[in-house]
């Protein structure tokens, strides 16, 4: 598994999760997806992207200021196009606020046991 997270400064977190998350849900019939899991509240989020991506996004409202995209994914091509997925739809959704997302450098996570 890769794993990388985003920070997307903003001065409405809540409001862009659950934008994401409600679209996410909308769109999963639309696209051909049934299979995508989304789930969220006012500060938490989840999406998985299977069986379209093999990958998944944990979204975090709590911290004040910024809205954090957890992803995870099996390879570097599916984290790619995860990100990208949430890059463009943020950039959309935020335009008028100037909203972008700044990723940190994909890491590899590894299971012990």
């Amino acid at each position: 598994m890769v794993a990388s997270t985003g920070r997307v400064p903003n001065e409405r977190p809540t409001l862009y999760l659950k934008q994401l998350c409600e679209h996410f849900a909308h769109e999963r019939g639309r696209h051909g997806a049934p299979g995508v899991e989304v789930s969220f509240d006012d500060d938490e989020g989840f999406v998985n992207f299977a069986p379209v991506i093999s990958g998944s996004c944990r979204l975090d409202a709590r911290e004040e200021g910024v809205l954090i995209l957890a992803v995870s994914a099996s390879d570097l091509t599916a984290l790619e196009r995860v990100q990208g997925v949430l890059t463009d739809h943020v950039e959309r959704f935020g335009q008028r606020n100037g909203l972008t997302v700044e990723w940190t450098a994909a890491s590899e996570q590894t299971s012990t046991g």
